[in-house]
């Protein structure tokens, strides 16, 4: 999926924002962006990051702000891409 090949390629761009899902020893790897990593994209790009997050509902979401997405469970780097597919017009250094 070239997709997924993508979100692999940026998480790998952004090493702090990963880390090892909790899996025991000899299954797959997952990686996982961290709330920290999440917030800090959305303060590189957004004005507003507080505002956006508090504010903004996301259809990509499930009809969800950021923070309720969060408050829900969803992972961060799932809510990371609702948000790059809620703003097309973000340039690639961004995503």
């Amino acid at each position: 999926d070239p997709s997924l090949v993508a979100w692999t390629d940026c998480l790998a761009s952004h090493p702090s924002a990963i880390k090892p899902s909790g899996r025991s020893a000899g299954s797959s790897t997952r990686l996982k962006m961290r709330i920290t990593e999440l917030r800090s994209r959305i303060s590189d790009y957004f004005s507003d990051p507080a505002t956006y997050s508090k504010d903004t509902v996301h259809s990509e979401l499930g009809g969800r702000t950021v923070e309720q997405a969060l408050e829900d469970g969803l992972e961060p780097g799932d809510i990371w891409k609702g948000i790059v597919a809620h703003n097309p017009a973000m340039p690639a250094k961004f995503r």
